[in-house]
């Protein structure tokens, strides 16, 4: 069974830079990341300051309470810290932007369906959203179940994509991530790509029914 999406390795890095920000020219003030840092092999998260942020506690000598019972954790530090140096020294991240443009490319193929709203992402990370009307957007009822119908179809051929989670106030919509390892083929790109057309075609005029 392929695993498209495994949790422990998404955002981080994924999206062909060093952190989402990167694509559009932003600089934070605050940058955080997470699990994605330690390929969550161990729970690990931070947090970066541009340098006249620090400078201002420093001179005004303010507390800073940031340090908990598992702060610094040396075992989880080093794990990161070898993460991180396998992305660096493999050049995972400038594959991951190489097959991202891959993987957009074989989306186009689900994109002319009739229940798919959207197709949304950068490098490995992407989002698809099922729709009953493709024009409007207008969600299909939580009734039919629509994401877990397709996530279990795809599971049951030997994918498996990760749900997404958003829904508006009357428990509407549906979505799924694609968010591959970064070591995956174009070959299982097409596999998984395939696989999820070949379910959404077998499963739609279901979906659509009253």
């Amino acid at each position: 069974m392929l695993i498209l999406c495994p949790k422990n390795r998404d955002r981080f890095r994924r999206t062909g830079k060093n952190m989402g920000m990167n694509l559009f020219n932003t600089v934070p003030d605050i940058a955080t990341f997470a699990k994605g840092v330690s390929s969550g092999y161990a729970p690990l998260g931070g947090m970066a300051v541009k340098e006249d942020i620090m400078e201002l506690f420093e001179e005004t000598r303010s507390e800073f309470q940031h340090l908990y019972t598992f702060s610094a954790h040396p075992l989880c530090c080093a794990i990161a810290n070898e993460v991180q140096r396998i992305i660096e020294e493999e050049n995972l991240v400038d594959r991951a932007a190489k097959m991202g443009v891959y993987l957009r490319k074989a989306l186009e193929q689900i994109e002319s369906l009739p229940m798919v709203g959207d197709v949304r992402g950068k490098g490995m990370l992407w989002g698809i959203e099922f729709v009953k009307n493709k024009q409007t957007k207008e969600p299909f009822s939580a009734e039919k179940r629509v994401k877990g119908n397709i996530l279990r179809g795809c599971a049951m051929k030997g994918v498996m994509f990760y749900p997404g989670y958003y829904e508006n106030e009357q428990g509407r919509g549906d979505q799924i991530i694609i968010s591959p390892p970064f070591i995956i083929t174009e070959d299982e790109i097409d596999r998984c790509v395939s696989v999820l057309r070949e379910t959404l075609e077998e499963s739609q005029d279901t979906f659509f029914a009253n």
